[in-house]
């Protein structure tokens, strides 16, 4: 008796404290591609206890979530993808990410649960939700700052002029050929418009910090020159400016518009010149193909896909390509939709889009029942940083790395911890 009461009371500690103690397995994510897989596996390993101190604690493994069942069908698949691999233990790490990446979003969700958000007076968010947002921008902070002193720049439309007075480092010990540019700007560019919407609802040395890391992210966004990332911001400004100000919204999505009409205008002509001289992913042409080849993949293997991260290996062998230079690194198709489908088969491909559309709905009743509290902003905010994620993901698949997979983790956590608050909370709305 006496053990069990240990046990149970070890168990509600755990339980209570959730939030900061997952970070044994999240941390890791962040250097999955350095660690070796048993060092990895072996943190996921504290997973399940986190599980079973919720069954102890609450009497139930987890909270209930909209995203229960697209991402349990997702995890499932992905053993599959395991199993038809040609490279099985490159697949298995790939999956140990996705695993724990899913186990960093349920820790969230119930690590801050919806009573951390409080519901008494003007409903603010608690002192741990609070935390858990300046970790989130930190991260980017710290990915912002090391991305760019180590990034990999390729000239597109700034000048290749400025790249020998910008700083750099080496970090060659994560990249020996610097850090991907696209995948620097989908890993902070989530995170801008948090900063800029949930800055307005802070007090003024916090206003000033959330704006300059805001300014400093978009910055290292621009030497990116990511278009993915920067079509992404420019969609989640438009869209917060509709949302928030819908009488002045309009003006700033006709200039969004028309700058875009400019910018593509200039870029015309050299991406037709680039696509014809040029044998690198850089090019439309060369996304094209690349999407091509995927498309060739999930028609030849809807079921099960070609194994989770096997893309540069197949596509050489089975569907060569003639405008990409076979030595430049094609780790994924170069669109995230698309991916999902050559990794995960359609079976993948259709959970992956249950999990956008359950997103998409509880995005707008976010929206919707935060409006004019004072949660408004920030809901704004972490709408405005998933639709980035999304918009970005048509031109890039950066979702299959663990670095950037856990700030999306991260906005999507947040969110069903935020939907789950005024779902349950009838003074909402």
């Amino acid at each position: 008796m006496a053990r069990t009461s240990f046990l149970r009371r070890v168990a509600t500690l755990i339980a209570d404290n959730e939030f900061w103690l997952l970070w044994v397995y999240g941390a890791p994510l962040l250097l999955s591609s350095n660690l070796p897989l048993w060092l990895l596996a072996g943190a996921l390993c504290a997973v399940p206890f986190f599980w079973l101190a919720r069954r102890s604690a609450r009497g139930s493994w987890s909270v209930a979530a909209p995203l229960d069942v697209p991402l349990a069908l997702l995890l499932l698949l992905g053993l599959v993808g395991v199993a038809v691999s040609i490279d099985p233990l490159l697949s298995a790490r790939l999956y140990a990410e996705l695993f724990g990446g899913v186990a960093l979003y349920f820790g969230l969700l119930n690590g801050l649960s919806e009573t951390e958000i409080k519901k008494s007076g003007q409903r603010p968010i608690s002192k741990r939700f609070t935390s858990a947002l300046w970790i989130l921008i930190a991260l980017a902070l710290v990915m912002g700052l090391v991305g760019a002193l180590g990034l990999r720049f390729s000239e597109k439309f700034l000048p290749a002029q400025l790249y020998p007075y910008l700083p750099k480092l080496d970090f060659s010990i994560f990249n020996p050929r610097g850090f991907t540019p696209n995948l620097v700007a989908g890993a902070i560019a989530p995170v801008i418009p948090l900063c800029w919407f949930w800055g307005w609802r802070q007090s003024r040395w916090r206003r000033r910090a959330l704006f300059g890391i805001a300014l400093f992210l978009s910055l290292v966004v621009a030497l990116t020159q990511s278009r993915g990332a920067i079509i992404g911001l420019g969609v989640s400004f438009a869209f917060g400016a509709l949302w928030l100000k819908p009488r002045v919204g309009w003006i700033v999505v006709v200039l969004l518009i028309g700058a875009a009409a400019l910018f593509g205008v200039a870029e015309t002509n050299r991406l037709v010149d680039s696509s014809l001289l040029d044998n690198s992913t850089v090019t439309a042409a060369g996304r094209f193909e690349l999407w091509q080849r995927a498309l060739y993949i999930a028609q030849d293997f809807p079921f099960t896909g070609i194994g989770l991260g096997t893309f540069s290996q197949v596509v050489p062998v089975m569907y060569p390509l003639f405008i990409n230079s076979p030595d430049a690194p094609l780790p994924h198709a170069h669109n995230m939709y698309l991916q999902m489908a050559v990794d995960y088969g359609m079976g993948g491909f259709v959970a992956f889009i249950g999990i956008v559309a359950t997103m998409f709905a509880l995005c707008i009743a976010v929206l919707r029942r935060t409006r004019g509290t004072p949660n408004e902003l920030l809901a704004a905010g972490l709408v405005g940083g998933y639709l980035v994620f999304l918009v970005h993901g048509m031109l890039d698949a950066v979702a299959v790395s663990a670095k950037v997979s856990v700030v999306v983790w991260m906005l999507v956590a947040f969110l069903g911890v935020l939907y789950r608050s005024v779902l349950r909370d009838e003074s909402y709305g």
